[in-house]
């Protein structure tokens, strides 16, 4: 797998069948490695390790009914959505399909941050009325 530029974490690794497994933390399971697991893997354990992120606030692959499913969703602590994360493959450049993506996903349930991140590069956006403003940097976990 490519080298992303979000930090190392001490990741686990399962071989059966010719196929590589990676341990999700959060799914509390073994699922297939692919260029887009190993990104999004990479950005939980970020959040987690380095962004003081409550894994218990912290889910991945959910459903958001019609408009689509992300990768990675952050509750607050009243469990109202507080972030939508949408993870491409580190060959995969951010653009604004992507973009438009996450914002599609966000139109009904109206997360107040989502982001964007190829591992190497990472897009943090508030959203205000009707448009989204970038950030510099992640907003913190909400308290």
């Amino acid at each position: 797998m490519k080298t992303l530029k979000l930090p190392r974490f001490d990741h686990q690794f399962l071989k059966k069948n010719g196929k590589v497994y990676i341990f999700d933390i959060i799914r509390k399971k073994y699922v297939n490695l692919t260029p887009e697991e190993w990104v999004r893997q990479h950005m939980v354990h970020y959040l987690i390790n380095h962004c003081a992120y409550n894994p218990n606030f912290i889910t991945v692959e959910r459903s958001l009914g019609k408009t689509g499913r992300a990768d990675v969703i952050i509750y607050n602590r009243n469990h109202q959505l507080y972030m939508l994360i949408e993870c491409k493959a580190a060959y995969q450049p951010l653009n604004t399909k992507g973009i438009f993506q996450i914002a599609k996903y966000n139109m009904n349930v109206k997360a107040p941050f989502i982001t964007i991140t190829n591992g190497v590069n990472c897009l943090f956006f508030q959203k205000n009325e009707a448009t989204y403003t970038l950030l510099k940097d992640i907003p913190p976990f909400p308290l």
